[in-house]
């Protein structure tokens, strides 16, 4: 695709969040942001790349200004997660940027934090994200003052099963995500929750604003421990 006006900025930061059902992308350039947020399901392999070069002409920079790329990590699907790290890799790796990887559970907790429905008197947020039929991530994050960053008070876990997990937070902490079968309903439960490439950019930004990028090759997914999409083969 042709573009013309290309400029350049000092921080020009891509974001990309394909860890669900959303192909996100966001560019902040000269301090605004332009974003492209299409749901493609299982389709990001298809379109992510032409998303990219068409909201690329629309911010007005070249195919190498790019000076940091930021990325959902995972926990998530197998693949988003795949396609947001290759992403990143390949432009870092063409434009000389560094990258910074964002834990797509602290994402939807931000996401949540957010959102307006959100209980005043929550304690906490219980992000829940769904790896198979019967399995999904786990992890919980503290609120603090209002407009803050959620804190992390338990780590990325895979719960599998129809079962309610023993080990979660009391009373006053509110579900988000992809609501299991499980969750109690006198519990809230946030599930109209969209996670998108801006919320990745703007928690990458103290990095960045740090410069404290990693090379490319670190643009590496994150995987839950016990989590395998792979199944042993019938014998």
């Amino acid at each position: 695709m042709d573009c013309v006006g290309y400029h350049t900025a000092m921080t020009t930061l891509l974001a990309v969040e394909t860890s669900a059902s959303l192909c996100s992308l966001a560019i902040l350039v000269d301090g605004d942001w332009i974003e492209d947020t299409q749901n493609v399901e299982r389709a990001h392999n298809q379109v992510v790349l032409g998303n990219l070069e068409a909201l690329r002409c629309r911010a007005g920079i070249g195919p190498g200004d790019f000076t940091a790329v930021a990325f959902a990590a995972g926990p998530g699907s197998f693949t988003g997660i795949r396609i947001a790290a290759a992403l990143a890799q390949g432009v870092a790796f063409g434009c000389g940027a560094g990258v910074v990887p964002v834990s797509s559970s602290l994402a939807l907790a931000l996401a949540g934090r957010r959102h307006p429905e959100l209980p005043a008197d929550a304690a906490g947020l219980i992000t829940v994200t769904r790896s198979r039929r019967d399995a999904c991530y786990l992890a919980a994050f503290r609120l603090t003052a209002a407009g803050q960053i959620p804190v992390r008070e338990m780590d990325d876990v895979l719960h599998q099963g129809t079962d309610r997990p023993g080990r979660l937070p009391g009373s006053g902490w509110v579900g988000v995500g992809d609501r299991p079968d499980w969750w109690p309903d006198e519990r809230p439960f946030l599930d109209s929750v969209a996670v998108t490439a801006r919320l990745v950019g703007e928690l990458a930004l103290p990095a960045v604003a740090a410069n404290d990028l990693l090379p490319p090759e670190a643009a590496l997914p994150v995987y839950v421990s016990g989590d395998s999409p792979w199944q042993p083969a019938p014998r």
